[in-house]
């Protein structure tokens, strides 16, 4: 029955959603094949539309929390899913990542202060930050035939000269990397040394594709975690980002007082959604054999484009991800300019993707394709994409 659900087809036009609704605004042509913003086109686990049907036939939406029972839920659905030992005290709902990733800035830092991103990078990190008022500093990624790896010398150099924080993205948007054990360990190494808080964003913790190991922050026996903090969501997971629930886990005792105090100062100790609630329980407790079957299609999706790509435009480079449902193209062989790559996707291929360099350093010439849709508009955007070879 999960599989059913996920491989019928969704309309979702005319709902309000930003990927297909907000065509005509965001690419000035209505008619284009959206494959942008990172939800998806499949339905969500059906246990997760009965819990809110029945949510909704208890006709009272007054004030809720997220009790003791529910983050043992989530918590047991991390800790034996990515190795983790998470306790329910750490875990504080949020709205979404974002909201809980700048509310924890606000809690350790001050304006002005450094911190690091690795782009390219999901867009909000260097958006939000430099509006909050934070120095940003761009740790690019190192390149070479579509692998991207740290730059570990350049790292240093930064959390040596003052920087505050780390903002890692694991697994990677938009590259899909899932950063090895080593890797982390030599980030680990350098915050510690340095007195440097780790913020780490695992959204995509669910979707790792292949069978291939992740590794959760918290999972690291190494880490300082009086400045470790771990932010998580279902919405990339169950297609549930409408719901806004997310939550932050935080295992000192001291920032979580210090987060608790702030969140409070800004108004931010808001009552849960009724709704999140109601949705994420559903999703962490009968969700497991829905995600597997997702996690197939996303992998035929990918061998998909793949092999259209190989045999039909192979100077579009592309690497297969190792997580997220997203596809990193490399268009340098074909238009490397950022807004003339923009208007021959539109224009010529009639597609809606990300243009790469809103992702930061390192995006220019490239765009993130959302594999997260049914085979055949996969299809179209193959061959939306081919007739590029005449742009």
């Amino acid at each position: 029955m999960a599989e059913k659900s996920i491989i019928q087809a969704i309309d979702r036009n005319n709902t309000s959603c930003f990927k297909w609704d907000a065509r005509l605004k965001v690419f000035g042509d209505s008619a284009v094949l959206p494959m942008w913003v990172a939800d998806s086109d499949f339905a969500a686990p059906e246990e997760v539309t009965r819990a809110l049907k029945a949510r909704a036939e208890h006709p009272c939406y007054g004030y809720h929390f997220a009790s003791e029972d529910y983050w043992k839920v989530v918590t047991q659905w991390f800790n034996s899913r990515h190795g983790l030992s998470i306790d329910t005290t750490w875990c504080h709902h949020t709205l979404g990542v974002m909201h809980g990733v700048m509310l924890a800035l606000h809690t350790v830092i001050e304006k002005g202060d450094k911190v690091i991103i690795q782009s390219p990078v999901y867009h909000s990190f260097a958006r939000r930050i430099r509006a909050a008022g934070y120095t940003l500093l761009e740790n690019r990624l190192l390149e070479t035939d579509g692998q991207y790896n740290m730059n570990f010398e350049e790292l240093e150099k930064m959390m040596k000269g003052g920087a505050k924080v780390l903002l890692l993205c694991s697994p990677q948007n938009p590259i899909g990397r899932i950063w090895s054990r080593e890797e982390l360990s030599a980030v680990i190494a350098l915050a510690n040394k340095y007195g440097v808080y780790l913020f780490c964003d695992e959204i995509f913790a669910d979707l790792c594709l292949w069978g291939k190991p992740f590794y959760g922050i918290l999972s690291l026996p190494e880490i300082d975690r009086e400045k470790t903090l771990m932010f998580s969501s279902c919405s990339k997971t169950f297609n549930l980002a409408g719901l806004h629930f997310a939550f932050v886990a935080i295992p000192g005792r001291a920032i979580r007082t210090d987060y608790c105090r702030i969140e409070d100062a800004l108004g931010y100790d808001t009552a849960a959604s009724a709704f999140g609630l109601a949705g994420s329980e559903a999703a962490f407790r009968f969700g497991a054999s829905w995600l597997e079957a997702f996690k197939r299609q996303m992998e035929a999706n990918v061998v998909q484009l793949e092999a259209g790509l190989r045999d039909r435009f192979p100077e579009i480079g592309f690497r297969r991800p190792e997580a997220t449902f997203l596809a990193w193209l490399d268009f340098r062989g074909v238009e490397s300019d950022p807004k003339a790559l923009q208007k021959v996707l539109v224009e010529k291929a009639g597609l809606g993707l990300n243009e790469g360099s809103g992702f930061g350093p390192g995006g220019e010439g490239f765009a993130r394709m959302n594999l997260a849709c049914t085979s055949g508009n996969l299809e179209k955007a193959i061959s939306g994409l081919c007739r590029l070879k005449s742009a």
